[in-house]
C-alpha cells in the first residue's frame, strides 16, 4: 500500500486525523504530511512522519509534489477569494490525477443543497471537479464543529450568570466534535468499502440550545435559563466577556434559521460506530471533570 497524504496537516482537523490514523495503526512512514510552514510541521517529523511542501496556490503544483500517494485527504482551503479557493483545489486534483492517485478524499459541506450559505457554492463546484477527475473519491461533508458552541471559557461564564445565549428561534443544530470528524476520515482512508460515495457528517439527530442548557444546568447544578436576544446583544454581553469574535460568529448565524442545521444523517455513526458519536453533554461532562466549569 502507497502513503496517505494529508493536505491541511497542520491544522486542526488535519493534525486530529493524522492522530487518528496513529491510533488505527497506520505506521508513522505511510503518513505523508503536507504542509505550507515547516515549523508547525516539526511534530511530526519527530513521529516519524513524512512531511513535504506543497503550496497549492501556485499554478506550477505538479504531480511530483503527490510522488507516492495512494490515497489523499483534501481539507478544503481558507482563502477568502472564492476564485481562488476552487483553483487552488483544482491544482492539487490534476496534480492527483497525474500522479495516479487511487483514491481522493474530500471534506466538504453537509447538506450544501439545504443551506443558503454561499460556502456550499464552492464546496460543491469542488465535489464536482473531483468527481469529474476520474479519480476515485469519497466526499466528507462535515457539518460544523460543536466546539464552536461548546468553547469552555464562553460556558463558564454563561453558568456564573445563569444564562445561555441563542439566536436560533430553538432550531435544531447537528454538530459533532471535531475528533468525530477525523476519526471518520481516517476510517475511510483506512479501510475499504466508501469509494465513489458521499456522506453527509452530523449527529444522529439533531439537538438545541435548550438542550445544550438543560445539560449544562444539570451537570453544574446551577439554575440556568437559554434566552434567545437579538444579534446585537449578544455580541456585546460576548464582547464583554472576551470571546473571539470567532466563536460569536456561531452563536448568530443565520444558518441555524433556515434549518440548515436541523437536517441529520447517520453516516457519521455508521462510520465511527454509534458508541463513538458523541453529543454535548458528553463533552460537558469531560469539561466539569477536568475543571473547566
Amino acid at each position: 500500500m502507497g502513503k496517505i497524504g494529508v493536505f491541511g496537516a497542520t491544522g486542526h482537523l488535519g493534525h486530529d486525523v493524522i492522530e487518528q490514523l496513529l491510533k488505527l495503526k497506520v505506521r508513522p512512514a505511510d503518513i505523508l504530511a503536507f504542509y505550507r510552514d515547516r515549523q508547525k510541521a516539526s511534530q511530526f517529523i519527530d513521529a516519524g512522519i513524512t512531511v513535504r511542501e506543497a503550496d497549492y496556490h501556485d499554478a506550477q503544483f505538479s504531480a511530483a509534489t503527490l510522488n507516492g500517494v495512494e490515497r489523499l485527504l483534501l481539507i478544503s482551503t481558507n482563502d477568502p477569494d472564492h476564485i481562488a479557493f476552487m483553483q487552488d483545489h483544482l491544482n492539487v486534483i490534476k496534480a492527483a490525477r497525474n500522479a495516479g492517485v487511487s483514491q481522493i478524499v474530500y471534506v466538504g459541506l453537509a447538506f450544501p443543497e439545504k443551506t443558503t450559505m454561499p460556502m456550499k457554492n464552492w464546496h460543491l463546484a469542488t465535489e464536482y471537479m473531483v468527481k469529474a477527475s476520474g479519480i476515485p473519491y469519497t466526499i466528507l461533508r462535515n457539518s460544523f464543529y460543536s466546539e464552536v458552541n461548546l468553547d469552555p471559557v464562553e460556558l463558564k461564564f454563561e453558568a456564573d450568570h445563569g444564562v445561555v445565549y441563542s439566536n436560533t428561534s430553538n432550531a435544531g443544530l447537528n454538530f459533532a466534535p471535531r475528533a468525530n470528524y477525523a476519526l471518520a476520515a481516517a476510517t475511510v482512508l483506512t479501510q475499504d468499502g466508501y469509494l465513489n460515495q458521499t456522506f453527509n457528517l452530523t449527529t444522529p439527530r439533531p439537538y438545541t440550545f435548550k438542550d445544550i442548557t438543560a445539560d449544562l444546568s444539570e451537570i453544574t447544578q446551577r439554575v440556568i435559563q437559554n434566552t434567545d436576544e437579538s444579534p446585537e446583544e449578544i455580541k456585546q454581553a460576548l464582547s464583554d466577556l472576551g470571546v473571539p469574535d470567532v466563536l460569536q460568529q456561531y452563536k448568530i448565524h443565520a444558518s441555524y434559521q433556515d434549518g440548515w442545521a436541523s437536517h441529520t444523517s447517520l453516516d457519521l455513526q455508521q462510520i465511527i460506530g454509534k458508541e463513538n458519536v458523541l453529543f454535548p453533554k458528553q463533552t460537558l461532562l469531560t469539561m466539569k471533570q477536568d475543571g473547566l466549569l
